[in-house]
């Protein structure tokens, strides 16, 4: 939605105009800050921020906001508060492209997750994806976007948030992301942003709440966000899931000339007389032998199922044992739960024993 006659990115040239901006001549964030809180106070900070991003040259992270090549090549950032007109003649080329992945910060040692393939290699790749497909965290989730800007690495305070979003009341939602394992650390981070945006962000009456996404959230991570009640927790999990598809070679005759069918692909759903927890439990049952001890991983009880049920889809098995898993992080999503699975770590369980499992 369009606040002026004139859209945040042309309204930006006439700042750097009206700041009679010579080659080489350098202003700060603070300068076009002021500028537009006299000639167009509307405009919100992080609004401004954003634009900076997008019109400077040599900020990766503008091609969250699509920049037009040329048109919106006006600025090349020095530093994080200091910029100044972009010389086509001694700076480089303006980024229009991903064409490489940008260095990541090496993640700490303890974030680090031996089971690498069940995680995003990037953060950016998994920031990337939920960006494209946030109705999968909540229904109506959608990506904020303002004035030619999106949520994306929405700047914040002198930081960048990974996502923000608006869900279905309108209200806008802060979305932290880890690649890896989530810490109680996070929660401060997150706080902060949340903070930010309800000061500087949000519209009278509009709500500001907070999730966290890992590919594990810690028991202290849990434990701090149990007095947050405006912070939602979710583990996601990657997985690949092959099935042949048969393709119909049968030649039809069509005057003189044999024409190949073309290739018919059908999508079978599970349509068993059994629910799926029963599905699920008698695969586990069948692995584990009723031991307490045994551990299995999802992976194994998909294979058991597969030998009678072709057409069972991985995602809802996945589903029931994080339904039915007593310490699963994610089980208070589920509605209808049984205490069935103990989670060991990501990707193992056990049966549940109320014995020696509190």
């Amino acid at each position: 939605m369009q606040i002026y006659e004139k859209p945040v990115r042309i309204l930006m040239k006439d700042m750097a105009d009206a700041l009679v901006l010579q080659p080489g001549q350098q202003f700060t964030k603070e300068q076009a800050t002021d500028w537009f809180a006299q000639y167009h106070p509307k405009i919100k900070t992080s609004t401004i921020a954003a634009h900076l991003v997008r019109l400077s040259t040599n900020v990766r992270s503008r091609l969250h906001h699509k920049p037009k090549p040329d048109e919106d090549d006006l600025f090349f950032q020095l530093d994080a508060e200091h910029y100044r007109r972009y010389n086509p003649n001694q700076d480089p080329a303006p980024i229009h492209s991903s064409d490489e992945k940008p260095n990541e910060k090496t993640p700490l040692e303890e974030d680090l997750d031996p089971q690498g393939s069940s995680e995003f290699a990037y953060e950016s790749d998994l920031r990337n994806y939920l960006a494209k497909n946030l109705s999968i965290i909540n229904l109506g989730l959608t990506l904020y976007e303002r004035e030619g800007v999106n949520g994306i690495e929405f700047p914040a305070g002198g930081r960048f948030i990974d996502i923000l979003a608006v869900d279905s009341n309108g209200d806008l939602v802060v979305i932290e992301l880890k690649v890896s394992r989530g810490y109680d650390r996070v929660v401060g981070q997150l706080m902060r942003y949340m903070a930010w945006i309800r000061q500087n962000q949000a519209d009278p009456g509009q709500k500001v709440r907070g999730i966290i996404v890992a590919c594990e959230i810690s028991d202290d991570l849990l434990l701090a966000c149990s007095e947050t009640p405006d912070v939602q927790l979710f583990e996601y999990e990657l997985s690949l899931a092959l099935k042949p598809i048969n393709i119909d070679r049968t030649e039809t005759k069509v005057g003189e000339k044999n024409i190949v069918a073309p290739k018919h692909k059908e999508t079978e759903r599970w349509s068993g007389k059994k629910p799926v927890k029963q599905v699920v439990w008698e695969a586990v049952e069948e692995l584990t032998s009723g031991k307490t001890d045994f551990e299995f991983a999802p992976k194994d009880v998909f294979a058991l199922i597969l030998k009678k049920y072709s057409n069972f889809n991985r995602d809802t098995m996945t589903a029931q044992i994080t339904a039915d898993c007593v310490n699963h992080p994610s089980r208070r999503h589920h509605r209808s739960v049984d205490d069935k699975y103990w989670r060991i770590k990501q990707g193992k369980y056990r049966l549940y024993d109320p014995k020696r499992d509190k």
